[in-house]
Parts: C-alpha cells; sequence; structure tokens
C-alpha cells in the first residue's frame, strides 16, 4: 500500500517556526502587507502543550516592549507580567517578566484577530518557490493596529 502525498497548498508567505519570533513575523506582515488577500501561514513541528512544560525566555526587555507597543501588544503582555526596574527608556523603563508560554499566548491571540492560526503539529516536507510570479512592490505602511 502506497502513501499519498498531501496536496500542495499555495500561500504568499509560509513561516516555520511557532514560537515569538514567527508568531511576532506573521502579526507584523498582517498588518504591513499591501493587499488583504495574502494568505500567510504559519507551522511549527512540535505541538505547543509539549513545549509549554519548558518555557525558555521570561523576559521582555525595555526596547523589546517598544516595539511590541508600536505592534500594539506590549499592553496585552503588561497585564499579565510582573515589572522589574531595568534602564531609562523614554515609555517603557522595566523589563517585563512573564512565561514565554503567555507571552505567545497573546501572540497567538493577536494573529486569530486577524484570522492567521498558527497550524501544530504540522512538519514540513518540501517547498518550491513560483519564480514565474509577477515581482510586486512594498510601499511603507504604519505599523500598529489598523
Amino acid at each position: 500500500m502506497g502513501s499519498t502525498a498531501p496536496e500542495a497548498e499555495h500561500v504568499d508567505v509560509l513561516i516555520v517556526g511557532g514560537g515569538p519570533v514567527g508568531l511576532i513575523t506573521a502579526y507584523q506582515l498582517a498588518l504591513t502587507l499591501p493587499h488583504a488577500d495574502k494568505r500567510i501561514r504559519i507551522i511549527e513541528q512540535h505541538p505547543k502543550s509539549s513545549q509549554d512544560k519548558y518555557s525558555r525566555a521570561i523576559a521582555l526587555f525595555p526596547r523589546t516592549s517598544e516595539v511590541l507597543d508600536q505592534l500594539g501588544l506590549a499592553d496585552a503582555l503588561a497585564q499579565q507580567c510582573f515589572a522589574c526596574q531595568s534602564s531609562a527608556s523614554a515609555v517603557w523603563d522595566f523589563a517585563l517578566v512573564l512565561r514565554q508560554k503567555y507571552q505567545e499566548e497573546v501572540f497567538r491571540t493577536a494573529l486569530k484577530e486577524k484570522g492567521i492560526m498558527l497550524e501544530a503539529p504540522v512538519t514540513l516536507v518540501d517547498v518550491a518557490v513560483d519564480e514565474g510570479l509577477k515581482k510586486g512592490r512594498v510601499s511603507q505602511h504604519s505599523y500598529g493596529p489598523r
């Protein structure tokens, strides 16, 4: 008996990795891509429930909080964290202490509001780039919720 290969799926952006960097990248692209019909897919090899046992990061430093604030995400994190005084930033003069598990929940919730869901567990088998697609131009966009 042979196995059937999964049907090819066409997406505009594929993000492999559902950790903080992948989630933030997907969210920023959802905010800034010029067309609403762009298809963004984010996949993670491991079920998030198994990774939640081993939090790797717990602190967000002021500059990271400033960037997340520009994306409209810092306030939701600040509602769940401990604050530690650390530096003299203009707005965020403290580090946010919050387990990565909870940071990712905030980011996944924000993505869900943009119609993007993290898919896990999903294993990337193959990628093909369609070089025949017309190249587009990207114009500058302001960051933040729309």
